[in-house]
């Protein structure tokens, strides 16, 4: 009886196979699992940009406010509406002159 034994390079071209099969698996799985990164990454940055968009648009609200608000002439018309009357010789703070120790 005659017994065969099976080539050995059938089972090194088995082995290089089934690596080649397992890297493009795992290459396909990485090239997956980066696109879905990329993806959420830039639904982020939409989404930090609207937000920064509409800060943006408050703050200049905000500006036009308190530039409307400290306006001169509407702050005057404002003291007159309230009855303030613009002193024409305005007396001031002034320090009481203190004696130096030398002339004690």
């Amino acid at each position: 009886m005659t017994i065969f034994e099976p080539i050995s390079e059938n089972i090194s071209i088995n082995k290089i196979i089934t690596g080649l099969v397992l890297g493009i698996v795992l290459g396909l799985g990485t090239g997956v699992y980066l696109y879905s990164q990329v993806v959420h990454l830039r639904s982020t940055i939409e989404k930090s940009e609207k937000e920064f968009t509409s800060l943006e648009e408050r703050n200049a609200e905000l500006r036009n406010t308190i530039y409307i608000t400290l306006d001169s002439e509407r702050m005057l018309q404002t003291a007159r509406a309230m009855g303030f009357v613009a002193d024409g010789n305005p007396l001031y703070l002034e320090p009481k002159p203190s004696k130096l120790a030398s002339e004690l």
